[in-house]
């Protein structure tokens, strides 16, 4: 009799444990789903962050390229007026050198 109740015993302590065990890995893998889920979250965030970003920067590069394009069409406007002056120079000194050749 003392050996069947020893053998029931174990078998109940044997349940029990796989029962807790069993409670155990239930409450981990709830607690990973939602720990999986926060983390997909977080990295949707940061993706979303990273499209901005690149955008911002793509902006700042056409910005910064818009700038640059101003800076070379003042540059240019110099350069030609410098170059008309230059011309007009050039001209009235044909024309003062074309005066003495007639003559």
């Amino acid at each position: 009799m003392l050996f069947i109740l020893l053998i029931a015993s174990f078998v109940i302590n044997i349940a029990v444990i796989l029962i807790l065990f069993q409670i155990i890995c239930y409450g981990t893998k709830k607690y990973i789903k939602e720990r999986i889920e926060r983390d997909l979250k977080l990295l949707d965030k940061l993706q979303e962050i990273g499209k901005d970003i690149d955008n911002e920067t793509d902006r700042l590069k056409i910005m910064i390229y818009d700038r640059y394009l101003d800076r070379c069409r003042a540059g240019m406007r110099k350069q030609r007026e410098e170059d008309k002056g230059l011309r007009d120079k050039l001209a009235e000194v044909e024309n003062k050198y074309s005066k003495y050749q007639i003559h």
